[in-house]
C-alpha cells in the first residue's frame, strides 16, 4: 500500500467519505506525524506508540569489511540506524492467534 492510498483509507475511516478537502487535511496529518517522528529520532529519543510499535535510532559501531573483488580490508565507518519493533499485539494479529 502507497501513501496516497494510506491516506484515502485514513480519510474514510475518519470522514466516512473522500471528498478532496478531507483527504487534503489526512494528508497534512500524516506530513505532520512524519516530521514529528523525524525531528524527535534526530534528537535521539525513542518513539513507543503503545499497542503499534517502537521507533529508534540506534548507534552502529565503525567495522571492518572485505571487498570480494580486491580482497582490500575496508573500514565502514560507525553509523545511526533506524530500529523498528511492532507491537506484539499486532504479530499476533498478523499470525491469527
Amino acid at each position: 500500500m502507497g501513501r496516497t492510498e494510506l491516506i484515502r483509507k485514513l480519510s474514510a475511516k475518519v470522514y466516512g467519505n473522500l471528498s478532496t478537502k478531507n483527504v487534503q487535511e489526512c494528508s497534512k496529518f500524516c506530513d505532520a506525524i512524519v516530521e514529528v517522528i523525524k525531528e524527535a529520532l534526530m534528537n535521539g529519543e525513542k518513539i513507543t506508540w503503545s499497542g503499534f510499535m517502537t521507533i529508534e535510532a540506534k548507534e552502529r559501531a565503525a567495522r571492518k569489511g572485505r571487498n570480494p573483488q580486491t580482497n582490500e580490508v575496508v573500514t565502514f565507518p560507525a553509523v545511526k540506524s533506524i530500529s523498528c519493533k511492532v507491537s506484539k499485539d499486532i504479530k499476533k494479529e498478523i499470525n491469527g492467534k
